[in-house]
């Protein structure tokens, strides 16, 4: 009898100390048909970075502290390869961090996007999805300058604090050693990373800004802001990157757009342009979609868009396909 009333009573610690952990597997899966290159026909794609596979994971330390970690993978449903097919990114590209949180904030650890990469595409209606968006404030910057494909990747191996809420007010600090181990052997940049953002949202209203400098010692700044109407919601933004590699020269960009709710339907439009100082060159470009709803986490979407980049003709594209979330 006191075995079982023993065994019982470990059950239960087990059960509860079960209780205070969890771990959430979510994702997502968008791909449609794609066109946005001149002389070539439809294909079947998607944004870079749109389709994830991840695990999130909580446990209660007690005191209102909180262990968590995410491991987010990305990956391209055309080709069931790495995302960004053939140009050499990590499996898990997306996030592999692990942290603490509290009423003082979080503290996170490992490679992430950086406080200011994080938020900057609350400015592009399109999120930097579809052949419409217009993700444009940090055009020609990259947090990780030493991805293989030159991508221009926001992610890094940095050390991040977020602030608690003050009122509407919330900031965020990354910070980056010059000596990283994300790459073999061993490299030393320039500079250590830094990257902030501070941002104000009070009913309708947020406004943010930030800067960052990377490893090489190039700098991106922006500010942006959106407006929530009701029936509609505008959105705009400003950046200005500093890149060593081209003295003399400091790309200009920014961005605007709405977005419109009619029940199950959303419209949007966007236009956005990036400017190198100094030299007369800009590309300019205006885009226009809509999505439909299927259900909370279903919804078909539909865009197009048109370039006139610095140097050479127009480019048109189009795109239209089907995202699930989970």
């Amino acid at each position: 009898m006191k075995k079982s009333l023993v065994a019982l009573a470990a059950l239960a610690v087990v059960g509860a100390a079960s209780a205070q952990s969890s771990v959430t597997v979510y994702g997502r899966i968008a791909i449609g048909l794609v066109k946005d290159t001149p002389g070539q026909s439809a294909r079947l794609d998607n944004a870079n970075g749109t389709n994830q596979l991840g695990f999130r994971g909580v446990e209660d330390l007690g005191g209102g502290l909180k262990a968590t970690f995410d491991l987010r993978h990305r990956f391209s449903p055309e080709s069931g390869s790495m995302d960004g097919t053939g140009n050499a990114r990590p499996f898990w590209q997306g996030s592999t961090k692990v942290g603490l949180a509290g009423n003082f904030g979080s503290i996170e650890l490992g490679r992430m996007l950086t406080a200011l990469r994080g938020p900057l595409a609350n400015s592009d209606v399109f999120v930097s999805e579809t052949v419409a968006n217009v993700d444009v404030l940090s055009t020609g910057y990259s947090t990780d300058f030493r991805q293989a494909d030159g991508a221009g990747l926001a992610r890094s191996d940095v050390i991040t604090y977020t602030s608690p809420n003050f009122s509407g007010f919330t900031g965020a600090l990354s910070i980056g050693p010059k000596t990283s181990a994300a790459v073999v052997p061993r490299t030393v940049g320039a500079k250590n990373l830094i990257s902030t953002w501070l941002s104000f949202a009070n009913g309708p209203v947020y406004v943010a800004g930030g800067y960052e400098r990377n490893r090489s010692n190039d700098k991106v700044t922006a500010i942006l802001g959106t407006y929530d109407f009701g029936v509609a919601k505008i959105a705009a933004g400003y950046g200005q990157v500093d890149t060593v590699a081209v003295l003399g020269s400091k790309g200009k960009n920014m961005n605007l757009g709405v977005v419109a709710p009619f029940g199950a339907t959303t419209l949007k439009a966007a236009y956005g342009r990036t400017r190198a100082e100094g030299t007369g060159l800009r590309t300019t470009k205006l885009g226009i979609g809509a999505e439909y709803a299927l259900s909370k986490r279903t919804y078909l979407f539909t865009s197009a868009a048109r370039t006139k980049p610095a140097v050479g003709a127009r480019i048109n594209g189009f795109d239209l396909g089907v995202s699930h979330t989970f």
